[in-house]
């Protein structure tokens, strides 16, 4: 299938099907759906940032539900370089998402100690920068008195492991 790419909108109640590749926006861009859209698992969803204001990331804003699958294939434009804490909603579907990308290509910013993190936040799915700093509990870039006081405050405490901040090891 081939790729479909630009900016603008896709008017009607009906559902969007992109299986072959899918690029949003003029670098970057915003394009809108009345209905809803499926990622299907052979699409390449497309994404450029150029920064973290809405118009310097390329956007998907779906007025219904948005099936994810496939790949999602991140660039960066225009000289960005993320910083920590960097939020960026590239996705957004006012009847809610499902489903996962199978694969993510990521720009490498290992060299900048940040790593990337796919973070749902209620009809908005987010790109977020996150330190890699093992020990840098919160987020700031380096380990310090702050990382120890969230250790301390959570010590011998019965905590979900899935709280990062409660247990950073998992145990």
């Amino acid at each position: 299938a081939d790729a479909v790419s630009g900016g603008g909108g896709f008017f009607g109640p009906g559902t969007a099907n992109f299986s072959g590749g899918f690029s949003p926006g003029d670098s970057p861009g915003v394009v809108g759906f009345e209905g809803d859209v499926v990622l299907a698992d052979s699409n390449t969803l497309f994404v450029e940032l150029g920064g973290t204001l809405v118009g310097e990331f390329d956007r998907l804003e779906v007025d219904g539900f948005a099936a994810i699958d496939g790949v999602l294939d991140v660039s960066l434009i225009n000289g960005y370089v993320p910083t920590l804490g960097d939020n960026l909603g590239f996705l957004f579907a006012n009847g809610g998402f499902g489903g996962t990308f199978d694969t993510l290509n990521l720009p490498d910013i290992s060299g900048l100690g940040l790593d990337w993190q796919l973070n749902p936040g209620g009809s908005t799915l987010f790109l977020e920068v996150i330190a890699t700093l093992p020990g840098d509990l919160d987020g700031d870039g380096f380990v310090g008195i702050n990382d120890l006081n969230i250790v301390l405050a959570n010590w011998n405490q019965n905590v979900p492991p899935a709280n990062p901040l409660a247990d950073p090891s998992g145990d």
